[in-house]
């Protein structure tokens, strides 16, 4: 999600809690010409650091129009950067996106969309696996078999779909017999995406569709444990075992059998699983704290940060530190200093709609100004409230927030815990959330669920 599951978001998340196998970038947006077309896909993809999450594979998303520029991309993203797989963007909603040709508007022409693919393919020789993250049309479905069959064709190793259209934007719920039959249609594997905010709709997704894994957005900013739950979930064995994070002990990473001991995050399973390992609030606050050291000036990175490779010189979009020399003198200091504080509220609005005492607390303290509250101070108040309020066995509020809800506010739809379609939309409220495309944590390579959930990995997007 553009500027929401960043880099900070990504190297927080893996850093003190984990859980997912793989990680992909939000998008790197490329320009449909150039009079230099190497020089400006080095440039915009100078940030990208394969090696970011350490021993986690890190793929790169790219966006774009132009078969030659996401031909160049690809290659110089493998051959170069070392990217384990490359992802074709079409799938974000957004008018500035769509505008110049990319993103979901690319669901508008099918073949062209499969020479996109091609080129991608053909650019990287087999050297990593290219793969599409889609929606289910642009205006509607009606291109939606043409589409998916074009991915396939093209050459992509696997697809990612979010079931809504272009103009359905994050409203409704998603449709996951839409997933089901591209599962039924195609021959390269399904990822599912969309309304993954708890164990149970995990489980529903896989059991009423069948796809080979899972990515979820909206919901690990909402629950950064959420991926630990859904491995807890699964009978032991049936999930690959998650990369070694030192803040953890070695069985805890194991799977239990009981999908409501996961749900509840607590209880030793049965076979000796070991009992649910995390302090939630303590573990949420360590997520918060390693988030904002990324970008509020002063503070001290956590330890768990130096666990992960230390960054190249380039900046990732959305990492910004000011310091004395940053352009536009003490005006530009004040500027990244306050769009700063608003990445660290965005990414609050969404944590702290998992209860309703959290939910409260985000009234108050995201009306902060930086004049009333430096990044510091408001950290040391976010983190408090976590320590308070945060539910010990869990969120027990599972929403889903809508930034692109008509007439410019926030829409909050609590969801049930169940299958596609249990949800009901609330009205706008405060603790609203911002971000862009709908992908942050994918779980692909997972053995198809036809019977019931079983999967082997989880990766992040």
């Amino acid at each position: 999600m553009e500027n929401l599951a960043d880099r900070p978001f990504r190297r927080a998340l893996a850093a003190t809690v984990g859980g997912f196998d793989e990680a992909c970038t939000e998008f790197i947006r490329l320009p449909n010409r150039s009079e230099n077309p190497l020089g400006s896909v080095r440039g915009v993809s100078a940030w990208y650091d394969a090696c970011e999450l350490g021993g986690t594979p890190l793929g790169a998303q790219v966006m774009g129009s132009s078969g030659e520029m996401l031909a160049l991309a690809a290659r110089h993203l493998v051959q170069v950067k070392g990217a384990p797989r490359v992802d074709l963007n079409c799938g974000c909603p957004a008018n500035t996106v769509t505008g110049n040709g990319a993103g979901s508007s690319l669901l508008r022409t099918p073949e062209a969309l499969r020479a996109l693919v091609a080129a991608m393919v053909g650019a990287v020789g087999g050297a990593a696996p290219v793969s599409v993250k889609l929606r289910a049309g642009y205006d509607d479905t009606a291109l939606f078999e043409d589409n998916l069959l074009a991915a396939q064709e093209g050459g992509a190793a696997f697809i990612t779909l979010h079931p809504r259209t272009r103009r359905q934007a994050y409203a409704g719920a998603a449709d996951w017999a839409l997933t089901r039959r591209a599962v039924e249609l195609l021959r390269i594997p399904v990822v599912g995406n969309g309304d993954v905010v708890s164990v149970g709709r995990a489980q529903a997704l896989l059991r009423e569709t069948g796809c080979a894994g899972m990515m979820v957005g909206r919901g690990t900013v909402h629950d950064p444990l959420l991926f630990h739950r859904i491995r807890h979930s699964f009978t032991p064995g049936a999930l690959a075992p998650p990369p070694d994070y030192p803040s953890l002990s070695s069985p805890s990473a194991s799977p239990s059998s009981s999908p409501a001991a996961a749900a509840a995050g607590g209880g030793a399973g049965p076979g000796g699983v070991p009992a649910w390992p995390f302090n939630e609030p303590e573990a949420v606050e360590g997520f918060l704290r390693a988030y904002a050291a990324h970008f509020v000036p002063g503070l001290e990175p956590p330890e768990a940060l130096g666990r992960l490779p230390p960054l190249g010189a380039a900046a990732a979009p959305g990492l910004r530190r000011p310091g004395p020399g940053a352009v536009g003198g003490a005006a530009g200091v004040e500027e990244v200093r306050s769009r700063n504080l608003g990445k660290l509220k965005k990414v609050t609005k969404y944590l702290f709609a998992s209860s309703p005492e959290l939910a409260a607390a985000c009234e108050v303290l995201l009306r902060l100004s930086p004049a009333q509250a430096g990044g510091q101070e408001l950290l040391e108040q976010l983190c408090a409230a976590v320590r308070r309020h945060w539910p010990r066995q869990g969120p027990t509020r599972l929403v889903l927030l809508d930034h692109m809800a008509k007439g410019g506010g926030v829409a909050v739809r609590e969801v049930g815990d169940g299958g596609s379609g249990s949800e009901r939309d609330e009205p706008g409220a405060g603790c609203g959330g911002c971000g862009g495309e709908a992908a942050a944590v994918a779980a692909e390579g997972a053995e198809r669920a036809r019977s019931g959930p079983a999967a082997k990995e989880l990766v992040v997007a």
